[in-house]
């Protein structure tokens, strides 16, 4: 049996069982103090503990599924820079609010993960699907663990700040979510969200009946994502299509295949609202908080500080 390493700054120290909370005595294999085992494979913990009621299983297993395969298929065309990660910011926040230890909370194929560690900060990433293991084939310089962000692997009250772009929204209860979340921040941390808003663009419309056509035949998810690619990469030539859609003007059409795959691929997704936001906030024992729209007009920023 493998000890574990004395706890401290290291990834190892902070992880806890995700059915009791116990400290880890051993990694070979990965057993709590209360005797509850999980695999270690590649080097990425496997943490994933039932963690919903049995009506919502059928909903988490899927978007795994979907997810997992998305990212570990289309990885490499997910690439993000300084400018991306800027975008989900709040009004004052810059990217030095990226130090000390960060949680990417459904980190995909952890490219915000390892942008975070680019900036310098100990960055970790955790996602419910396999998409991890994408994400420690292209950053192998990041930890990265497989569980769910409801029951997270992590003692309270570890991370300077935690992070969740794009996930929340996929959840069947994204109150939860953004609950678990701030369990993770320590005082004084911060907590960093971003989820889709309501608002009825053309582009909006499209996509929910898209989505409802994959939803009814998931055969058509590939061809309808090729020709919403072609149809977007079109409007792109334009100057009024690169305004519309900012965050496309240098990407290249692998990029935008992969986000129209991501955009009819998870089997839920949810669309808020100012009071949504608001509700999501007001449970949460924060010193201070708040949400903004995000400046492309997708969804909303949310943020808080313990």
């Amino acid at each position: 049996m493998a000890e574990l390493a004395a706890p401290g700054l290291d990834f190892w120290g902070i992880l806890r069982c995700p059915r009791c909370g116990a400290v880890f005595r051993s990694t070979q294999p990965l057993c709590c103090e209360q005797g509850h085992e999980y695999e270690v494979r590649d080097g990425i913990p496997r943490l994933v503990a039932p963690a919903w009621e049995s009506r919502h299983d059928p909903i988490i297993t899927a978007t795994s599924a979907a997810f997992g395969h998305q990212w570990n298929r289309f990885g490499e065309y997910g690439r993000v820079g300084i400018q991306d990660l800027e975008l989900h910011l709040p009004s004052g926040w810059t990217h030095r609010a990226f130090v000390g230890r960060v949680l990417d909370a459904g980190c995909g194929m952890g490219r915000y993960t390892a942008l975070a560690a680019q900036l310098g900060a100990l960055a970790i990433g955790m996602d419910i699907s396999n998409s991890v293991d994408k994400a420690g084939e292209l950053w192998p310089y990041c930890e990265f663990v497989q569980a769910d962000l409801v029951a997270p692997p992590f003692a309270p009250r570890s991370f300077d700040l935690v992070y969740s772009f794009g996930v929340l929204h996929h959840l069947p209860d994204p109150n939860r979510g953004v609950k678990a979340c701030f369990e993770l921040v320590r005082p004084g941390g911060r907590l960093l969200l971003w989820v889709y808003g309501r608002r009825r663009t053309l582009l909006r419309r499209v996509r929910i009946v898209m989505r409802r056509l994959v939803a009814r035949r998931r055969s058509l998810l590939a061809p309808i994502a090729v020709v919403t690619t072609i149809g977007l990469h079109f409007v792109l030539l334009f100057p009024r299509g690169r305004r519309m859609l900012p965050f496309y003007r240098d990407r290249d059409i692998r990029q935008l295949y992969l986000d129209c795959f991501d955009a009819l691929s998870a089997p839920t997704e949810a669309y808020f609202d100012a009071n949504d936001c608001r509700h999501l906030l007001s449970g949460l024992k924060a010193r201070a908080s708040g949400f903004e729209p995000r400046s492309d007009g997708s969804g909303w920023i949310l943020w808080a500080v313990k």
